[in-house]
């Protein structure tokens, strides 16, 4: 009798099921392929995989709920898939067969507890190595403005108590977060993803109020655009922002601290409870609870956005170049780096830029990257011979002279790990062949402009007659970090070894970010509308020129 492939996998469904139930299952599968394993589908929502063939010993980690104790799981490739049920503490084995020829073989692995593998000596081990290379590295050592070795000691009480690796690594975070910078924090890895999940939804902050700007439409039963949220797991807003979540966040500047932290509020391991109190737009409080499920929900088993979302939307690619009216030009620039693709995207966008009357450079989503980049952009803004490039200053380490320094006052600076060395600016000149930008320019910065961004910002700023500045204080972190790889599961710290210094001034780059000419707050209406404030008023300056 032939079985259709709708049954056979039903049997092999319930196969898997009754296998399962009699302790933790370890199949092995085979899936055949001809260039790669497309995507996962997790109880018929998708989740791209897109694992080459060149990928090996991968694993893959599957949430399995408390409440759901079996999750169904397919696997597809680009001419075959594999359907199964999992649950926590299975491994299947997935044989990936390509043109006839076995190239690897990963793992699917069912989880639901916290991983708890780090033991006592290594807690205590990793974060003495940071401890130790921010003594002697750490920028700002003589700017802390509270008691470094207090900090370390009370840390250590909090890293020995955690229970499960992911709190140790919190507490790391939440130990370093302490320095105020920007460069300066710990990173896990990736261990933790499987674990934490947010539910669809996007916050601002506006007039110390925070309102809800968009929703996501399987939501939209409860929450609209314009929603205040009041309170979480029946905390004030404020204060969960506050106590909860900037802890654990490095930022320069609070401003760029509290942005991170409210876009993170709905965020958090997808065991834990979560409850949102809310007034709608008739003036009705609300509460209800809410699972953080947005990634296992949000694509279709062919990996195609389920939902669409409804309320403000601002996002734009990299070197993106729109005309306006006027021939007034707007290039998006959220990131300078690849070093070599941007330089030669801006060489390339040269020609189209020639023809604006005036030019917007938006760098208020730019993240950073090479320093490079930025000395390319300055070239073709500025109208000289040269300009300025960054002074900088790093700590000193003298065994010797840390020595003397007990005894002799001219040393003392080494003994207390305050000496300096200063890097000098120095002058970068700007080819006569290079393309220029002839007409008024106008840049938009923010409390996201970060990095190597401000870099360019930096050179920037005490230059006469330069560019006008509009929006908001960008984060205050120019880095240069020092990497400390080897951190349990290939988690790494960052340590920030450079202070930059105002090239003319003198003054030093610390504790603030760049202040702009023109200061923009869009209050609720301009961002539900979708009205951009800062770009319209740098659009008014220049066809005002």
């Amino acid at each position: 009798m032939k079985i259709s492939s709708k049954t056979f996998s039903l049997l092999v469904l319930v196969a898997g099921m009754l296998y399962s139930l009699n302790g933790i299952s370890r199949e092995t599968y085979r899936l055949t392929a001809v260039s790669k394993v497309k995507r996962f589908v997790i109880n018929e929502n998708g989740i791209m995989a897109n694992i080459p063939r060149t990928l090996n010993a991968t694993e893959y980690l599957v949430f399995c709920p408390k409440e759901s104790p079996f999750v169904n799981f397919e696997v597809i490739s680009d001419i075959d898939s594999i359907q199964l049920f999992i649950r926590e503490h299975d491994t299947i084995n997935i044989k990936v067969d390509f043109d006839e020829r076995e190239d690897f073989v990963f793992k699917i692995i069912g989880v639901n507890k916290l991983p708890n593998q780090i033991d006592q000596s290594d807690k205590l081990f990793y974060l003495c190595k940071i401890y130790s290379e921010l003594k002697y590295n750490f920028v700002n050592f003589d700017d802390l403005g509270f008691n470094f070795d207090s900090l370390y000691r009370a840390t250590i009480q909090h890293v020995m108590l955690t229970k499960n690796d992911y709190q140790y690594y919190m507490e790391l975070k939440r130990f370093l977060a302490s320095f105020n910078e920007g460069h300066t924090d710990v990173y896990d890895g990736g261990k933790f993803s499987t674990y934490i999940g947010y539910v669809p939804l996007i916050l601002n902050e506006i007039e110390s109020r925070f309102y809800l700007t968009s929703v996501r439409q399987d939501l939209s039963d409860y929450f609209e655009p314009g929603d205040e949220i009041l309170k979480i797991n029946n905390v004030p807003v404020d204060s969960y922002v506050t106590d909860s979540i900037m802890p654990f966040i490095s930022g320069s500047t609070h401003a760029f601290r509290r942005e991170m932290a409210v876009g993170r509020l709905f965020s958090g391991l997808k065991e834990s409870p979560l409850v949102i109190t809310w007034k709608n737009s008739k003036g009705e409080i609300m509460q209800a609870s809410f699972s953080r499920n947005g990634e296992e929900t949000r694509y279709d088993r062919f990996g195609n956005e389920k939902f669409e979302r409804l309320g403000a939307r601002r996002f734009k690619q990299n070197l993106d170049l729109e005309f306006l009216a006027d021939s007034i030009t707007v290039l998006e620039l959220n990131a300078f780096w690849p070093e070599d693709f941007v330089i030669q995207e801006l060489n390339n966008l040269m020609p189209r830029i020639s023809k604006a009357k005036g030019l917007v450079i938006d760098l208020r989503n730019n993240r950073g990257g090479s320093t490079t980049v930025a000395h390319e952009l300055l070239k073709k803004l500025l109208h000289q011979e040269y300009f300025w490039g960054l002074e900088a200053e790093t700590r000193v380490n003298d065994a010797v002279y840390r020595a003397l320094g007990l005894g002799y006052e001219e040393y003392s600076d080494y003994y207390k790990g305050f000496k300096y060395r200063i890097e000098e600016t120095k002058k970068i000149f700007i080819p006569d062949t290079i393309a220029k930008i002839n007409c008024p320019v106008v840049i938009l910065i923010g409390s996201r402009t970060f990095s190597a961004a401000e870099d360019f910002l930096i050179m920037l700023y005490e230059i006469e007659n330069r560019p006008l500045l509009i929006g908001n204080e960008t984060a205050g972190s120019t880095g240069l970090p020092l990497v400390l790889p080897g951190l349990p599961y290939d988690g790494y710290a960052r340590i920030t070894a450079r202070r930059v210094i105002f090239p003319q001034s003198k003054d030093k780059f610390v504790n603030s970010g760049i202040v702009p000419d023109i200061i923009i707050e869009p209050n609720l209406h301009d961002v539900l509308d979708g009205d951009d404030v800062v770009l319209e008023m740098a659009i008014k300056e220049l066809r005002n020129r």
